[in-house]
C-alpha cells in the first residue's frame, strides 16, 4: 500500500486556495456609501446586501463600497432606479438605496 500523504497535501492546498479566492462575506458590502441630505454629508458603512436603506432627501451619492448600488427616486424601491457602480458618484434626488 502506497502512502497517500501527497494526495492529502494536494487536497489541502487546493482547499486553501479556493477559500482565499472566495469573498469573505456574501451578506455585506465592504466600504462606505456617502450621500448628502439637507446639505449634510452622511455615510452608510459596510451596508448589507439586499436591504433597503432610506436616504430621504439625498441630492448626491458616492459609492465607495465593493458592490454596485441601485438608487431609487422613491421610498422603498419605488420611483426611477439608477445603478451606481463601485467608485462612482451620482447627482439628483434619491430616496432609497439597495446594494447587490
Amino acid at each position: 500500500m502506497r502512502p497517500r500523504i501527497p494526495t492529502v497535501i494536494t487536497a489541502l492546498a487546493a482547499g486553501a486556495l479556493l477559500a482565499l479566492a472566495l469573498p469573505t462575506s456574501a451578506g455585506a458590502a465592504s466600504g462606505h456609501f456617502d450621500y448628502t441630505s439637507g446639505g449634510i454629508g452622511k455615510s452608510l458603512t459596510d451596508p448589507v446586501n439586499g436591504r433597503c436603506y432610506s436616504i430621504a432627501g439625498a441630492t448626491a451619492v458616492g459609492n465607495y463600497t465593493n458592490r454596485s448600488a441601485t438608487v431609487f427616486t422613491g421610498i422603498g424601491y419605488t420611483g426611477s432606479p439608477a445603478l451606481v457602480r463601485s467608485g462612482y458618484r451620482r447627482s439628483g434626488n434619491v430616496e432609497s438605496v439597495k446594494f447587490s
